[in-house]
């Protein structure tokens, strides 16, 4: 509680598969087809995305209820203009929050206020192309431990389209060259890279691999011993 007054694919770009994906609804689920209409048949693009809060503490004043500055936003992965496939985001804050439901029509795709208590955010994205059903997805807003300042709560998700419309396909495949966006909190900004994940993937499987490989052989050896000490 808080009181205040105020679609896989590379994480830099969307990226289309020649697979059909199951419909479904919400980010990291395939997106169901309205119409058959002028649709790119057998088709699914994934659009990587980021949300989360961001939370500073602030200094102790008289008012009570202003203790944090916080903002919630969403936006690319690598900090990229989603904006080209994104209308606007519906914000719904906590009821005690003057005028708690907030729309953004641009990017920054985000909200900022004070308050004191965490909450969970709702949020619904909306996309340029309208046929397209909007996406409302959680998120708590994280303002402790207090010593571990700013406190950044993101997720890493993505937004799949399937078989989408002729004209927001040829949208979405030249969003791979989106502007990166410059944030005044973008130095505080968690890193999310596809790539580096998939070498910690491969190492830890490695890992895996080798040790199940010790354990193998520790017991074709203690098979070994124990035949021969049968045979003895």
């Amino acid at each position: 509680m808080s009181q205040g007054k105020e679609k896989r694919a590379r994480i830099s770009s969307p990226k289309s598969t020649g697979k059909d994906a199951s419909s479904g609804k919400s980010a990291k689920s395939q997106r169901a087809s309205t119409s058959s209409e002028n649709r790119v048949q057998n088709t699914t693009i994934c659009c990587p995305i980021v949300y989360g809060s961001i939370a500073f503490a602030l200094e102790k004043e008289k008012d009570k209820d202003q203790t944090f500055r916080w903002t919630f936003y969403v936006r690319g992965s690598k900090g990229e203009d989603i904006s080209f496939y994104i209308s606007k985001v519906k914000f719904n804050l906590h009821f005690t929050f003057e005028n708690p439901q907030r729309e953004v029509t641009g990017p920054p795709f985000e909200v900022s206020e004070i308050g004191w208590g965490e909450f969970e955010m709702i949020f619904t994205i909306f996309f340029k192309d309208s046929k397209e059903q909007p996406v409302t997805l959680r998120h708590m807003i994280k303002l402790l431990p207090i010593d571990q300042q700013p406190v950044v709560n993101e997720k890493y998700d993505q937004i799949v389209f399937t078989n989408p419309r002729r004209n927001f396909f040829n949208v979405l495949e030249a969003g791979a060259s989106a502007p990166i966006l410059e944030h005044p909190l973008s130095n505080h900004f968690k890193s999310f890279d596809s790539e580096e994940d998939l070498a910690k993937i491969v190492a830890a499987r490695k890992i895996v691999r080798n040790e199940v490989n010790e354990a193998k052989e520790k017991i074709l050896r203690l098979m070994q011993l124990i035949r021969v000490n049968s045979e003895n």
